[in-house]
């Protein structure tokens, strides 16, 4: 999973960041606070036991392709279920 930034109101997106490279990531959901951090949440391993993890960016992060911010962290555990005995 990726964050992209344009600065030309979408017409080309320039600037990345790899927020997730495993596979079996879903359901991507975000806000920007009033200070212009950048909370995103995703579901990592969504069936059978499964995460759910936040990613707290700037854009200074996506511009550089890399966590350049002090307090910028990736994979922060917010929800971890356990799988169901059947």
């Amino acid at each position: 999973m990726t964050a992209f930034l344009s600065e030309d109101d979408g017409l080309t997106w320039p600037y990345r960041l790899l927020l997730d490279a495993r596979d079996n990531v879903s359901y991507p959901d975000g806000t920007e606070a009033g200070n212009g951090r950048l909370y995103l949440i995703h579901d990592y391993k969504r069936c059978g036991g499964g995460y759910i993890l936040l990613s707290r960016i700037t854009e200074s992060d996506i511009l550089a392709g890399k966590l350049v911010t002090p307090s910028s962290a990736l994979y922060l555990e917010i929800s971890h279920s356990r799988p169901v005995d059947s």
